[in-house]
């Protein structure tokens, strides 16, 4: 659910490029939203959004359930539903769907683009004491496991809602899949009760003992009761001090730390008091991370972090010191034909090679290139790699040095003045390798709706951002296209489930992928060389 609506998000956010690139836009795509056994379904946002001109548009189905969107030039398009009570599906596979993907030509009108949706599902419950005795006013949440910044974490998996005076709760708008619920007393008010923990279903304050509840599509889950653990989590206070030495003046970030291993609590933002003290409670036994970060303008900020470990008892007294962070210069070397190459259309991100050593929230940084082919970045922390942001379609790092020493796929350490660089040259190529094919079923019939993911053999370039790890969603034809691939042995599969965004999901997890190679198809690409596979869909 939470990946479907950042989908929606990014769409409703994003301004249509026609506005930038005059393009004939006089299609038309038609069609009916309707239910599984063919009733309409009336007043649902629909909304398409362009592959290649990045076009938008959005209109409410009718009575009839059916909808128009107008003025659209000529692309590959993913029609979506925005829709608290509905989600789309593929009925053939019974899943929810990311979006029907069409192609529409120029001026072309397309009709029937049906899409067929199912009801959202709820859990419902109650939440008790260690005697029985309902539970008033506590917070009730749905979590879900999802591979973020490198690892597996829960994160919010829909709206909280609070019990009733019997106890109840019911979480609604759920799509399939797995969820951890987390119940927390209040803790203000005249419902507040002290004395207990926060619990995760069916009754424990460890998240690592939490039990899945599995939401099957269209129905509810009932009875799932969470019973809260009496006893107190402990108290993790200090003070945050910025690099003048005055209080820090930002919020703070307690999360489980990547070193922990195992299942991830969802990251707690917090407060720094106006003096810089801080007091977070309510934390379970566990290795954690604190953060800060704060902007100062000029594209800098500070940054500071701590490993905290937790046990029975309160940690009191930890120091959080903020430092300026690592600037950063370099230039850019072109190979291949760069006769169209324009330094403003490039810019480098910063990526963390560790989210323990660097800020959870990103530090926004993008470092545009000048006219001389040269940039700077300022205040870098942690481990860090370079990914190439918003570059022309075939461009793609193929070599990172400093000192004249190769360190394409090594983090570069930041973090400390004495730890900037100044000699850094990055050189860009648009002579990548490719690979292309067609997608098929068992029975060889082309396949119209699946995720292309390609990655390297070797488990070592696994990482997030790896330029050695690429998806793509299959045309609506069957067939794809994935390129920017650096020189290497790679594993292609087509999988049938799977949504995945950009930066984060489980196209990355190392687990997902370790299962994936035992049935993708192998090749072995040389600099610049294009490769075409015809692949057998891998069920999930």
């Amino acid at each position: 659910m939470t990946r479907v609506l950042l989908t929606v998000l990014l769409v409703i956010g994003m301004a249509p490029a026609a506005a930038q690139t005059p393009v004939t836009a006089t299609g038309i795509i038609r069609g009916r939203v309707a239910s599984a056994d063919g009733r309409p379904v009336k007043q649902v946002v629909v909304r398409v959004l362009g592959t290649t001109v990045r076009m938008q548009r959005g209109g409410l189905t009718d009575e009839n359930g059916r909808y128009e969107l107008k003025d659209l030039a000529g692309d590959t398009y993913t029609i979506t539903i925005n829709h608290s009570r509905f989600f789309a599906i593929d009925t053939a596979r019974r899943t929810p769907s990311a979006g029907k993907r069409v192609t529409l030509r120029s001026g072309e009108i397309l009709e029937r683009v049906d899409i067929i949706v199912s009801r959202t599902s709820a859990i419902t419950g109650r939440v008790t004491d260690e005697d029985g005795e309902p539970v008033e006013g506590a917070e009730v949440q749905p979590l879900q496991l999802q591979f973020v910044s490198g690892h597996r974490q829960l994160m919010e998996g829909g709206r909280s809602r609070r019990t009733n005076d019997l106890g109840q709760f019911r979480l609604y708008g759920l799509q399939p899949g797995q969820y951890v619920i987390s119940a927390m007393p209040a803790t203000a008010g005249t419902n507040r009760l002290p004395g207990y923990a926060l619990t995760y279903y069916p009754g424990t304050p460890a998240v690592a003992e939490a039990h899945f509840v599995v939401v099957e599509i269209g129905r509810d889950r009932e009875n799932v009761d969470v019973r809260l653990s009496p006893g107190r989590n402990a108290r993790v206070s200090g003070m945050a001090i910025a690099a003048d030495n005055r209080p820090f003046n930002g919020s703070l970030i307690l999360a489980n730390s990547q070193r922990s291993g195992g299942l991830s609590a969802p990251p707690r933002q917090l407060p720094v008091q106006a003096d810089g003290t801080f007091d977070i409670r309510n934390v379970p036994p566990g290795e954690y991370v604190l953060q800060t970060f704060v902007f100062t303008g000029d594209r800098e900020g500070q940054f500071a972090m701590q490993y905290v470990t937790v046990g029975d008892e309160d940690v009191k007294g930890v120091a959080l010191r903020a430092f300026r962070g690592s600037n950063l210069a370099g230039r850019i070397t072109l190979e291949g034909d760069a006769s169209d190459a324009k330094p403003s259309a490039f810019s480098i991100m910063p990526f963390p090679a560790d989210f323990d050593l660097a800020p959870m929230t990103g530090n926004g940084y993008r470092a545009q290139i000048r006219a001389d082919w040269t940039f700077d970045m300022k205040g870098l922390f942690g481990p860090t790699r370079l990914n190439l942001s918003g570059a022309p379609a075939g461009w793609m790092i193929t070599a990172v040095r400093s000192g004249g020493i190769d360190v394409t796929d090594t983090p570069l350490i930041f973090g400390r003045p004495n730890q900037s660089l100044d000699d850094l040259e990055v050189v860009l190529t648009n002579r990548s390798s490719s690979v292309s094919g067609t997608v098929a079923d068992a029975r060889s019939q082309a396949i119209t709706d699946s995720v292309v993911i390609v990655f390297a053999t070797d488990n070592n370039r696994w990482y997030r951002e790896s330029r050695f790890l690429r998806y793509t969603f299959a045309e609506p034809d069957g067939s794809f296209d994935v390129r920017g691939l650096p020189a290497a042995e790679y594993f292609v599969a087509a999988v049938d489930w799977m949504q995945p965004s950009p930066g984060f999901g489980e196209w990355q997890d190392p687990e997902v992928l370790e299962a994936l190679a035992r049935r993708a198809s192998r090749v072995t690409l040389a600099d610049g060389q294009r490769a075409h596979l015809a692949l057998k869909l891998v069920p999930r």
